[in-house]
């Protein structure tokens, strides 16, 4: 088993998806799963507070998907979630493991290893392979995110 789904089941019962969805200041934030996706078993919904307003053009939330077994098509059903976050309105949403939120550490290189999946308006990228994750080039994706999200 990879790093990765051992991260994501980390429970020993199932296994959780973290999606961290940027929305702009007083846009929508409600996000419907995507057709693709037969759905998660449970889902929990979070409003992440900015007390500090480090980001202020943003209101963030956090949804975790639940699944009592790992999904089929991983990488299907988390771009399906990406797409779909962008097309409620997101300007940035991102998949990372449990644990790994903290407003001034979005998206940065201390944290790359533990992002596994981004997208914007320019498009999804995934790093679902441990090599990725871990190599030199994931940590320059996230930047380049980070400043066309002006972060």
């Amino acid at each position: 088993m990879s790093r990765l789904l051992s991260a994501l089941a980390w429970s020993g019962r199932d296994t959780m998806l973290s999606l961290f969805v940027a929305f702009p200041r007083g846009g929508s934030s409600s996000l419907q799963p995507p057709e693709s996706d037969s759905g998660p078993d449970a889902l929990r919904f979070y409003e992440l507070e900015d007390p500090e307003n480090i980001l202020p053009a943003f209101e963030c939330v956090e949804l975790d998907l639940i699944y009592n077994e790992p999904p089929l098509h991983l990488a299907d059903v988390i771009a399906g979630w990406l797409q779909q976050a962008l097309a409620a309105g997101a300007k940035l949403a991102w998949f990372a493991f449990e644990g790994s939120f903290d407003f001034e550490h979005v998206l940065t290189a201390d944290i790359a290893d533990q992002v596994y999946a981004v997208a914007t308006r320019d498009g999804v990228e995934l790093a679902l392979a441990d090599e990725q994750r871990e190599g030199a080039a994931w940590p320059e994706t996230l930047e380049a995110v980070r400043r066309r999200a002006g972060l």
